[in-house]
């Protein structure tokens, strides 16, 4: 489902004790992150057709939040206050802290 898979690469994160899936495109110009929703949803399904064309001008991170994709499933209440926790996007140098 993610387009050129050539252009995009998996890596994975460890943060707060969790794994966290992400992927990855494009090697210059302004940082982009997606994020995608809740329910049945993971950055694959959210974003395969826009990374490789968003990698074009930006460097693009799509990360599976923790209970999605191929990040950890921990055995917690998914709530506001448990993703607001683990800082995702501040937890590497660079990023700026967002909050949900």
């Amino acid at each position: 489902m993610l387009g050129n898979l050539s252009e995009i690469k998996t890596v994975k994160l460890k943060l707060n004790d969790l794994n966290v899936n992400c992927y990855t495109a494009g090697e210059s110009g302004p940082p982009v992150i997606l994020l995608h929703g809740a329910g049945v949803d993971s950055a694959n399904i959210s974003w395969s057709e826009v990374l490789g064309l968003l990698s074009k001008k930006h460097r693009v991170f799509a990360p599976d939040l923790p209970g999605y994709g191929e990040s950890d499933k921990p055995n917690v209440e998914y709530s506001l206050s448990f993703y607001n926790g683990p800082k995702i996007l501040d937890s590497k140098k660079g990023y700026v802290k967002v909050g949900l």
